[in-house]
């Protein structure tokens, strides 16, 4: 005989509606990644960002109407592609993005309040990672690969834009992702972070190919040109298998590096 459940049981609820302890590790992570979000495009840096990733393909369109693309074509999409793009609008996005998402919050002592609640670290940097990889992605691919397509990169087809793309994609994630880390090791992490770009990536690896496996320029132009130009090989730049093991390799440490860093951090701690 069935009847009501005893008063004050909660009948049983079906296997497929039970909340398991998967689906509540993903909505606290999606939560926190949602309210950083949130955050961040709020902020008036965030519009300037967005202006900013807009220029590239604004300046490819004024060159394309203009006809100067047909005079020196490789040239033009170099001086864009490259310096524009690569070199100055991929590291800007990725530093501020990587250390605004918790840096910041550490700096301000806003942070306390997310760190004091019984929430994993880690899953605290996965969540911070997947804003400032996704912002960072999102501000820079679709630039590289609408300026890549109008200035046909490549020649005629889509594998310039593509290829640009993805290159920045990857570049995007590995950015963010280093810079994280380094927001979570100083608190200068901006001023390390400009250090490295302008520097390093900007001077030294330049001049020095010996170093071309720590530049995640390198990494980036490196993929874009496997892309771009299938087959071919370009000895100033590493060729796909090593840029691609290489960001893979920086991502990982730098993620495990934030995930100790921020496992090992005492509320009032301050960075050096």
């Amino acid at each position: 005989m069935t009847g009501a459940p005893p008063s004050g049981l909660a009948p049983a609820l079906p296997p497929a509606s039970r909340p398991t302890a998967a689906s509540g590790r993903r909505s606290v992570i999606l939560t926190i990644a949602a309210l950083t979000a949130r955050s961040l495009l709020s902020r008036r840096r965030s519009l300037l960002l967005a202006l900013l990733a807009t220029l590239p393909v604004a300046v490819a369109a004024l060159v394309r109407l203009s006809g100067r693309a047909g005079i020196d074509d490789e040239a033009v999409a170099t001086a864009i592609m490259d310096r524009l793009i690569v070199t100055t609008l991929l590291p800007i996005v990725g530093l501020v993005f990587g250390t605004a998402v918790l840096g910041a919050e550490l700096e301000d002592g806003t942070a306390i309040f997310l760190l004091i609640k019984p929430i994993a670290r880690w899953r605290i940097v996965v969540a911070k990672l997947l804003v400032a990889v996704g912002l960072s992605i999102v501000f820079v691919a679709p630039a590289s690969f609408v300026a890549a397509a109008i200035l046909q990169v490549g020649g005629p087809g889509w594998s310039g834009a593509i290829g640009a793309a993805v290159g920045t994609a990857v570049g995007a994630t590995v950015y963010a992702t280093v810079f994280f880390a380094l927001s979570l090791v100083t608190g200068r992490a901006l001023a390390f972070g400009l250090i490295y770009v302008l520097v390093w990536e900007g001077v030294l690896a330049g001049l020095l190919a010996g170093i071309r496996a720590l530049s995640i320029r390198q990494y980036t132009l490196g993929i874009t040109d496997a892309i771009t130009h299938p087959g071919v090989t370009n000895p100033n730049l590493l060729d796909l298998p090593a840029a691609l093991v290489l960001s893979g390799v920086s991502i990982v440490i730098a993620a495990v590096i934030a995930v100790r860093r921020l496992s090992s951090y005492q509320i009032g701690q301050a960075d050096d």
